[in-house]
């Protein structure tokens, strides 16, 4: 049902703090380094500290990397946003971002081409906002698509708006929005969601929660 990936996270500020300081205040077990950790990945070592398990893939030879062939891409804006990737967009407070989103958002499901950049076909558009009340998130949309100067027969693409339903990207968060999903009958090519910090489960700043 589902076929596309996140599209763009929005997000307003990076801490300084140190992935290092996170990691050990998440888990407390990997404060100290164990001298044999490269021979106990996955154990509890001889100073009492555990490590989590880390699956090892096969090398890829050189052989193999220049030999293979590749598919071609597939963009949905060329040459700045490929199909089924996350992006983050990363602004100060008040940069617009909300507005970049909506426009680029508005654009795929026209499958006309963004600020000079390539759209080669409209997606089906899911736009996750948990910042706005659904009234401004409308005007802004009639506002943008008014520029554009096209009816909604004009986009074929479609788009839909998600506004202030409390999403959450957790297993819990994600099974609630792929049932909903289906009850709509809509599988969004692309979703775009506003902001990182509002669905996250965790930290936007620890790569082990966004990566999740």
């Amino acid at each position: 049902m589902h076929r596309g990936y996140v599209l763009a996270w929005s997000v307003d500020h990076i801490s300084s703090m140190s992935i290092q300081a996170r990691a050990r205040a998440r888990w407390p077990l990997l404060r100290k380094p164990c001298a044999d950790d490269r021979t106990r990945e996955g154990s509890r070592c001889a100073s009492g500290y555990s490590y989590p398990v880390i699956p090892n893939p096969p090398l890829l030879t050189l052989k193999h990397i220049l030999e293979t062939p590749l598919p071609p891409i597939e963009w949905d804006c060329e040459p700045i946003i490929p199909h089924r990737r996350r992006v983050v967009v990363f602004g100060e407070f008040g940069a617009l971002k909300s507005w970049l989103l909506l426009h680029l958002s508005l654009h795929l499901a026209a499958g006309a081409d963004w600020l000079g950049f390539r759209v080669p076909r409209p997606r089906c558009v899911l736009y996750i906002d948990e910042e706005m009340a659904e009234e401004d998130l409308r005007r802004r949309i009639k506002q943008l698509a008014a520029g554009m100067h096209r009816s909604p027969s004009e986009f074929p693409g479609d788009l839909r708006a998600y506004p202030r339903v409390g999403v959450t990207f957790d297993q819990a968060g994600a099974q609630r929005l792929l049932m909903h999903l289906r009850r709509e009958a809509y599988a969004p090519d692309v979703i775009v969601v506003e902001s990182l910090v509002r669905v996250l489960v965790g930290n936007e700043n620890f790569a082990w929660d966004v990566a999740a």
